[in-house]
This record gives C-alpha cells, structure tokens and sequence, in this order.
C-alpha cells in the first residue's frame, strides 16, 4: 500500500508475522525464549488450552467466531475451525494462534480465550500478544461495549471511531449497537470520506483501491442505518397516528440537518484553514540531524481537561514533519503517554542519546502549568501530576531549560501553550492557593536558546471553540502556514492576533518571548 495508507489498517496479526519474518531471515534463533523448547506450535496452543488470555466479550459465539476468521484473513496463516474454537497456523514460520469459545450464563455474551505460541517468542512477548489480540478492531469494540460510561465517539490514537471500524469491517449489528450506545453517525461518515479522498491519487495500486471502494461502502452503510435509527426511536407509542408520526419524522429530520449542518461546518472550518500543512521543498532547513520532542495533555489522570491539547500537539508533529523534521525524530507524548518519567526519559534520556553536535532542536508543551506556592517557579503538570505536591509530581520549567541548555545543539526552540499562574485556564493551582506570578521566565536563557509563551504574568492561556485550537497554537501554525519563517517573526505577527481574539472571550492574554527581539534577529528560522 503506498502513501494513500491509514494507521491502523495493517492488523496486529500481520505485525507479528513481519517480525517473525525478520527474526529468521536476519537468523536470531538465538532469540528463543522460554517457549523455545516446544516441538510445534499449533500442538503447544491445542495442548495448553485453558492457559491463554480470557475475556468477557459482547457477542454470539458465532459472530466472535467469524471475526477471529477475519482477523487472519490477510495474513499467511492456515485457518482451522474446530468445535468451540478457531486454531491459526502460520504457513512461513512456526507460529500458531488459538481463539477458544465458552458459553457465558448472560445472553449475548461470550468468554473467549487468545493462546499465541512460537518458539521465537518468550513467555512474556507470548502474554503480550495475548493481550494485544483483544485491543485490535472489532474485538476491542465489543469488550468496552460492556462497560458503563463506555463513550463510543472517543477515538483512540491512531486509530478510527469505532463506528468507523466496525462499518469499513462488515459488522452492521455492531455498529447498531455503538449508534445505539449514542455513536456519531455524521463524524463516522465524514472520517470515512476522508480516508477514501486520500487514497484518490494512488487508485492504481490494488490496496489503496480496495481501501478506497470499502471506506465509500461503508459511507453508503451508515447512511442506510441512520434513517432507520431514526424512525426506531420516534415511533415510541402505538397511540401515535400516521399524521402524528409524520409531523414527528419531519421535525426530527429537519433537527437533523440542522445538527449535521452545524457539525459538518465546526469540522471543515477548522480543518480548511491550518489542519493540513504544506511547505515546498525549496523553503526546508529542518533535516535529518533535527530532533522535536511534543507533549500534549489533555485528558489528565485527576485533573480538569486541557481543551484541545491534544489534537493541538499531533497537528504540531504534522507541521514539523512537513517542514523536514523526519518521523522518527519526533517524540510524541500525548494524555497518558506523557506521564513524568516520560517526560523525563523523553528530555533527559532520548534527546542527549540522539543529537548530533550542530542539530536544531523544537519542544512543544500544550497542557495545564503550575506555580510552587512558596517560591513562585513555574512547573510543566504531567499526566500524573498533582499540583498540591508539584516538587515529586511536576517537571519543573527551569530544570527543563537547564537540560536543553546541555544538549549540543545549534539552535533550541521551546513553544508553550500553558500558562503558570494558576489563575485558570490551562494552569491549576494547589488547594486554598491564590494565583501567583512565577519565577522562571525572568531567568536567563542559553544563546542559544528561545522560549516562546503563550502568556505572559498572570494571565490564563485559552482555547477557542470555533477553531478548535488553543488560540496561541492556531495562530503559531497559521504565521507558519502563511510564510512566517522565525519565531521572532513569529511572535511579533502573532501577538495582536492573540490578544484580539483573547479580548472577544474576556481574557486578557498575551504571548512573551525570551531572550527579547533584540536578540533574535536572522536566528531560530523554522522554514526560509
């Protein structure tokens, strides 16, 4: 498939079987683990049933049935149905898959049990992939269709809605259930137009053409399931007259539109203007010898939500990508992936460990900041963070300054989308702790080093509903987008923008930047 793919289209079944590929091509039998001694794999997972991984999951053992099939469908593996079980062997290398079936005492409920085994697997990457064949696809969606609470129009990072998934796989009672469960219908039709619209170019290579025909399927699907929903939930009552009905159906049909209107208008607004970065080849100077580190928090472990911290952090890693930084450059930590012994290892570990003397380096922080009540100094929250005990839990910003001012580095970049103040917005406070001015941003910075903020004091960093951004990071990308090519540049377009668009919501907010212009002239470009 070329570059028309989608993340998480290869299935985890398929990862494995590379790897193992690899592993004897490159001739790693030294690798053997724990299971090395087995004799074959496919008579280990008929002998040691009942030793796998087991899971309660939402279905008939048929339909489980037939999702273990497809799952192997477009890997090399021989499928074998037996009673009650579905058994997987790999025609390339030895390694077999297990799917058990038990009868649960709740209709519409199946126990189901994973056992993978090959003798170039340890005992532990065995339990792994055990766990890992219940976090792929349908059968993910259907464990968390049991829990309470389960939101099914939350996505997880890098990969579809689940009412995508289960539309593009050809699991319509699925896909009922997760309407049901309160799916958006519209946001699973507009993410499968956009996966077909970006296959449009590479329709001559049979994957992007079958990926592009089973996304448009499964647009048409959900359009035939929608009005059916419909008319399932207004007819309520056997009372009801047909003239009654009819009113109802127009009245919900018209409500309809004018919700799928709103939506479609939200999501193209915003992703028309900064969401789809582009920088000719003649305009990069970020190469191969660059290094990004993005942190972006917004759902915390037991904190207020950071609103569009996320999104905001992957689209800054779209835009450093276009602008030459390659993919494995960059370190992503997002939500629970951004934890302080993440953030840590990603600065302290990764980033040393990788640099090269003369390489530019940019971080991007998007996500709640705290100050020390006692002295003022401004903290990075983690996931994990608490701020009543910011000194064990938090990162502080001028140990962060610090360690960047170590690296070799030509040039470092530092954005913050945060605030320290603890005065609201993306900044939070200890209990019984009034707002505070912090300390870090009059420290002095390395030459060769600029900090660019999106506040300034004690003012709040805010976010803007319309745009879908945090005001400072839309407006950051957009100078970029529009030919802006040094942060000083940067900042100097930016700042009346922000301060404008703070002033329309009653927030005073307005960015900073450290060392002062002065000092900046013709150094920190991000693009020619």
């Amino acid at each position: 498939m070329k570059k028309g793919d989608v993340k998480g289209f290869t299935s985890l079944i398929s990862v494995i079987f590379i790897l193992l590929i690899g592993m004897t091509m490159s001739g790693c039998a030294s690798m053997m683990g724990e299971s090395g001694h087995m004799a074959n794999s496919l008579n280990y997972v008929r002998q040691h049933k009942g030793e796998g991984l087991r899971r309660t999951l939402l279905g008939s053992e048929a339909e489980l049935t037939d999702m273990a099939v497809k799952s192997m469908r477009e890997s090399s593996f021989t499928v074998v149905r037996e009673p009650h079980a579905v058994l997987a062997e790999s025609r390339d290398v030895d390694m077999s898959y297990a799917f058990y079936f038990y009868p649960s005492q709740t209709d519409n409920q199946t126990d189901v049990e994973v056992l993978i085994a090959s003798p170039w697997l340890t005992a532990e990457q065995m339990r792994k992939f055990q766990e890992q064949a219940f976090t792929i696809n349908l059968v993910d969606i259907n464990k968390k269709l049991l829990e309470k609470g389960y939101d099914p129009n939350v996505k997880v990072e890098g990969a579809w809605l689940p009412l995508s998934t289960a539309v593009f796989d050809g699991q319509i009672e699925t896909a009922k259930k997760l309407i049901n469960k309160g799916a958006d219908v519209d946001l699973a039709i507009y993410e499968l137009k956009e996966v077909a619209s970006k296959q449009l170019p590479y329709l001559s290579y049979p994957d992007n053409r079958k990926l592009y025909d089973k996304a448009n399927l499964a647009v048409e699907m959900l359009n035939r399931l929608m009005p059916k929903q419909m008319v399932q939930q207004t007819n309520v009552s056997q009372n009801i007259t047909k003239e009654d009905l009819a009113t109802i159906v127009k009245s919900a049909v018209e409500d309809a539109k004018k919700s799928q209107n709103k939506d479609i208008k939200t999501i193209s607004a915003v992703q028309s203007d900064i969401d789809k970065p582009f920088f000719s080849t003649a305009s990069k100077i970020m190469g191969a010898n660059d290094y990004a580190i993005i942190i972006g928090i917004e759902g915390y472990s037991s904190l207020p939500k950071s609103d569009y911290s996320y999104d905001d952090a992957k689209l800054v890693k779209d835009y450093l990508k276009a602008l030459g930084v390659k993919e494995r450059n960059i370190e992503l930590l997002t939500d629970e992936k951004a934890t302080l012994s993440g953030i840590m290892k990603s600065i302290e570990a990764w980033l040393p460990n990788k640099l090269k003397k003369g390489g530019k380096v940019f971080v991007y922080y998007s996500g709640h900041g705290s100050p020390n009540p006692v002295t003022g100094e401004a903290f990075i929250v983690p996931y994990d963070g608490d701020p009543n005990y910011l000194d064990v839990t938090g990162y502080p910003l001028k140990r962060l300054y610090e360690k960047l001012g170590r690296l070799q580095a030509s040039e470092v970049i530092v954005v913050l989308d945060s605030c320290f103040s603890g005065a609201g917005g993306r900044s939070v406070l200890a209990k019984g702790v009034r707002p505070l001015v912090m300390t870090s941003h009059s420290m002095v910075m390395p030459q060769n080093m600029v900090v660019l903020s999106a506040t300034q004091g004690t003012q709040i960093s805010t976010s803007s509903q319309e745009k879908g951004h945090g005001i400072f990071t839309y407006y950051f990308l957009k100078a970029l987008k529009d030919g802006k090519k040094s942060v000083s540049e940067i900042y100097e377009h930016i700042k009346p923008y922000v301060e404008d668009e703070a002033k329309s919501i009653n927030v005073q907010q307005s960015p900073s930047i450290n060392p002062s212009l002065d000092k900046l002239k013709r150094r920190f470009l991000l693009k020619k």
